[in-house]
């Protein structure tokens, strides 16, 4: 895999170092702590100007190409802001997006219990798929992972399909057998925590992991199933962080990964964790996620 990475403010470098119309993929978590509105965000020190990454972030994909964006909600004043339905809603109004899938990243455990007096435990983020318009709002690529245990295996049935508004059922001749695995349900369940978001001790140098399983989840689904279209195929997280979503694109055979983040730190980290080989054999093959 090609990798191109870049340090800075990432609207700033998507206009100078990327073409529009020539991403496959977006596939990042970005922060979401301490925002003060849908327009400029801050964390860590460090400001974001999330319009101008929407507005770029949608000029550089394809069309039908999938944008994969995970975030929680950010709290203020003992409540959450709404900031995640905010940034998704910004790019269906404004960026006009369509909103493909809203899936849940749900976690096997959650923060220290009581972390903001009241209020259940926080166990999931948002994981919502966006495709940019082309020809149809369908996304180019979709490969759906099929591991759910189906409980009538191998039952034949006749096709049946709902059409239009009011539902009409059309019944059709046309029998099938029931296979031994479905298509997953979108709410899906990750372990987290030290060596289970990343299997590596080199990760633990950032302080939000997706996990390297949500991430290799997520970009099979939106990409071909041939291992020579993929080498064609362009994966892009502007929030690269520990670099999670390019090692993921590594394992899947992309052809080419971009990666920025504003923290020279993190761009290090990031970098090393994505040309390491022994990371790489560390974290891949996945264990198979936990279905519900």
């Amino acid at each position: 895999m090609d990798f191109n990475f870049y340090q800075g403010n990432c609207a700033d470098i998507l206009r100078a170092k990327v073409p529009s119309d020539s991403v496959d993929i977006i596939l990042t978590s970005p922060p979401y702590t301490c925002p003060n509105d849908v327009g400029m965000r801050k964390y860590h020190g460090f400001t974001f100007p999330f319009p101008d990454i929407a507005a770029e972030l949608t000029r550089v994909l394809k069309p039908n190409g999938v944008m994969v964006w995970i975030e929680g909600d950010a709290s203020r004043n003992f409540c959450e802001t709404g900031m995640s339905w905010r940034h998704a809603l910004h790019f269906m109004d404004v960026c006009k997006l369509s909103l493909l899938d809203t899936c849940i990243y749900y976690k096997n455990a959650s923060p220290y219990p009581g972390i903001r007096g009241c209020t259940y435990n926080q166990v999931f983020e948002y994981v919502f798929c966006m495709v940019k318009p082309g020809t149809t709002n369908r996304p180019r690529f979709f490969s759906p992972i099929k591991d759910k245990p189906n409980s009538q295996k191998g039952k034949r049935c006749k096709a049946i399909t709902r059409k239009g508004y009011g539902d009409k059922i059309v019944k059709s001749d046309k029998e099938f057998v029931i296979g031994d695995f479905g298509i997953r349900n979108n709410v899906m369940l990750y372990e987290v925590g030290g060596f289970k978001s990343a299997k590596d001790p080199e990760a633990s140098r950032h302080c939000a992991i997706a996990p390297f399983n949500l991430c290799f989840d997520m970009c099979r689904t939106y990409i071909p199933t041939d291992a020579i279209e993929r080498k064609k195929l362009t994966i892009l997280d502007p929030f690269i962080g520990s670099g999670q979503s390019l090692l993921a694109g590594k394992a899947l055979g992309l052809g080419r990964g971009i990666g920025i983040d504003i923290s020279p730190e993190f761009l290090k980290l990031a970098k090393f964790r994505c040309t390491s080989d022994r990371i790489l054999k560390l974290n891949y093959p996945v264990k198979e996620s936990h279905k519900i």
